[in-house]
Formats: C-alpha cells, structure tokens, sequence
C-alpha cells in the first residue's frame, strides 16, 4: 500500500512476495495462515532519508513495547527499501515474524502480545509511522573558516534509533497465492483444535537482520504518513464482511492453437514395450 504522494510504500511479503490486499470499508485487509512466516517491507521513494516506526499487535517491533510516536524506528535512505523479517533482537538477529492463533490451544503457539501480556484487542493489526527528517538549510559566514556545506546524507543530532544496513532472512514457507504454499506444523494434518481462530503473530525462529544505530532529527512531531494493514484467516476475514474471493487469482485463459479441438495432445503414442529411461537425463 501507499501513502497519498505515493513516494513511501509499505508491503506484506510471504515467500519473497507481495500478498493481496483487499480495500474494504476503507481499510485494507490481507490474508494470513495459521504458521506461516511473513516479513515486512518498508520502501523510501524520497531523495532524503526517512524514519519508519515498525508496530504489529500494536508493539514496536524494535523494542516489543507498546508503539507510538515516541518509539524507536528504521531510518531508511533515499530511494531505498528494507525487508524487516521480524521482532528485533539485537543487532545481527530477529525473531521471524509468525501467524499464530489467539488464545491457542498449546502455550506453545502463544502470539508475542499474549507472551508480553499485551491488550489482546491490538492483534490483527499491522502499522507503520514514517516521518521526514529535518534538513538543516546550509548558509554561509564569512568569519567561519571552518565552515562545511551541509551533507543530507550524514546523520545529525536527534533521537538515537536503528538503521537497518543489511537485510538477511532464511528460507520461508510458500506464498499465500502459490499453489506449493505448505505450514511448518505438522500436527495440521490431525484435527485443528485451533480451527476458525483469529490470528495474532508469534515470535518465530532466529534469523540474521544486521542493524547498527544512528541519529535522525525529526521534521515534525507528528508522522508524515501512517499505513495499517488488518490480517486474519479467510474465515475471520469473512465474518467481517470482506470480499475474501478478491484474495483468490484470477484464473488466466491460456491462448490455444487449436481452440475448436482443446484436448490434442502433442506426439506420436509409443508402441508396446517401447523403453525411454536411457533418454532421460
């Protein structure tokens, strides 16, 4: 999704890809499943830099407390994009961000807000709060020998916050969309004792996400934009009115040079006997 000028954007990934997002009652509504593994995409459109304060379940993701406007974020350069795989850990790891089932049947599929022992009522919900930085206009002094021109790109004084330098996640379940789209759990094959559950985000494996702090000096007090996503399953999507089958492809029409005869195979049928192993490579 975008902001209104459009120069900031922020995504939902499940196996390297973009979900589908649903607008409905003037919110957007993405699909999540019961132990699939997502990550969060941040992207700078803008020629300076810009600070991006992570929340899901309403907690930073930096910190795991209670986010707003005062929390820590990622600063972001000019033109470029992160990938925050999930809860951070420090500052060469994160904890893989993770649909779980709210009020799961096994404590060991607790969501992190149920863990902190967060406002339950904050699941469900995705959000970012971007701000601009304030850029400090270069002027001359003629008695100034040691005068520099300003530099937007190097960090002056403000909040201490991280800066995301490398992205790095490990392999992730198949995407929402891809017909290969498997869970972690192998107990999904028994009966579902958490089935039609509303989802919440779990605090998943270890991967490598190499941060490093910096400084950032806010143009305003109040962000320049906000997005919110809202996830569920398909059933929790449903009870709340969204159109779900908007979640499903569009089934694409293959083009046929033969559309009055659509069934003709290609090649000649082998005869009895007839052994192509040695041919296979």
């Amino acid at each position: 999704m975008f902001n209104t000028s459009r120069d900031c954007e922020v995504s939902i990934l499940v196996n390297g890809r973009p979900v589908t997002e649903v607008q409905f009652t003037g919110h957007t509504y993405i699909e999540g499943r019961k132990n699939s593994i997502y990550e969060l995409q941040i992207r700078n459109k803008t020629p300076n830099r810009i600070l991006a304060i992570p929340s899901v379940d309403g907690l930073n993701v930096l910190d795991g407390e209670n986010c707003g406007v005062h929390s820590p974020g990622y600063v972001i350069d000019p033109w470029a994009v992160i990938t925050i795989p999930g809860w951070m850990v420090d500052n060469n790891q994160a904890a893989q961000f993770k649909f779980k089932p709210q009020n799961a049947s096994s404590s060991r599929d607790k969501t992190y807000s149920e863990e902190m022992g967060a406002n339950p009522i904050n699941q469900g919900m995705i959000g970012v709060m971007v701000f601009r930085e304030k850029i400090v206009q270069p002027f001359n002094i003629l008695r100034d020998i040691n005068y520099q021109p300003y530099d937007p790109f190097k960090p002056i004084g403000g909040n201490q916050v991280y800066s995301s330098q490398q992205c790095f996640s490990s392999s992730v379940v198949g995407g929402l969309d891809s017909p290969e789209y498997t869970v972690s759990s192998t107990a999904d094959s028994c009966a579902d004792a958490d089935e039609g559950k509303s989802l919440g985000t779990g605090f998943g494996e270890a991967t490598e996400f190499k941060t490093q702090d910096t400084e950032f000096e806010r143009a305003s007090e109040s962000p320049e934009s906000v997005f919110v996503l809202y996830y569920d399953t398909i059933q929790g999507l449903k009870k709340l009115g969204v159109p779900v089958e908007q979640f499903k492809p569009v089934p694409v029409e293959m083009p046929n040079p033969f559309p009055a005869s659509p069934n003709v195979t290609r090649g000649c049928k082998p005869p009895a006997g007839w052994n192509s192993t040695k041919y296979r490579k």
